[in-house]
């Protein structure tokens, strides 16, 4: 199997717009790995993923919220140019196979 690059970012607080969301089961570990990095602490107030057109399919976003600070976490297979400079992010290599949705 191959892979997909995602781009993970640590972002001020979102919010609204939960409800559109499609509800977020687990985070494949390399997600949660990068996230740590970025001050995650592992827990998650709110949460979903919304698929996001890639080439010749979909791959899922995942976004988060911890809940002690409200701070938002989003895990996105493109590049997210309006998230740069103050706010944090790391790349990540995924496994095709890491990314399942129902487990």
């Amino acid at each position: 199997m191959g892979t997909v690059k995602y781009y993970v970012y640590s972002v001020a607080p979102i919010d609204n717009g939960w409800e559109d969301l499609h509800v977020l089961f687990r985070l494949p570990e390399q997600i949660a790995t990068a996230a740590r990095s970025l001050d995650w602490e592992g827990d998650i107030s709110v949460g979903g993923w919304s698929p996001v057109p890639c080439e010749t399919c979909f791959w899922p976003c995942f976004v988060w919220k911890q809940s002690n600070n409200g701070t938002t976490f989003i895990a996105s297979p493109v590049a997210m140019k309006f998230f740069c400079e103050p706010f944090c992010f790391k790349t990540v290599i995924v496994p095709y196979e890491a990314i399942d949705l129902l487990a």
